[in-house]
């Protein structure tokens, strides 16, 4: 594909394009010039999408507590608890920090 200064030439049609790093260090991909903020269908339905993916629906925290309860029944308490005794100390204060043991 030719480029003449800072348009990239497709066929009969010149699109041009503006080099800039995207806000919150989300990389340094060419935008298309008019690509910014605009209200289209489709960055309507990408920022539906990326609502909707579970690294921003789901409470890790809840998750994490649900599965360390499932564990302690699963094994028992004593048998959970040594296995909580036998976690690095840095870990299980930043796990503590955030779950209830």
């Amino acid at each position: 594909m030719p480029v003449a200064g800072n348009e990239a030439v497709r066929g009969e049609r010149a699109v041009s394009v503006v080099g800039e790093v995207a806000p919150h260090g989300r990389g340094g991909a060419a935008r298309w010039a008019g690509g910014g903020n605009e209200d289209t269908p489709h960055e309507q339905r990408r920022r539906r999408l990326a609502a909707a993916h579970p690294a921003h629906a789901v409470d890790l925290r809840l998750v994490t507590h649900h599965q360390l309860e499932t564990l302690k029944n699963q094994v028992g308490v004593e048998t959970f608890e040594r296995l909580v005794q036998s976690t690095d100390p840095d870990t299980l204060k930043q796990i503590r920090e955030y779950i209830p043991l």
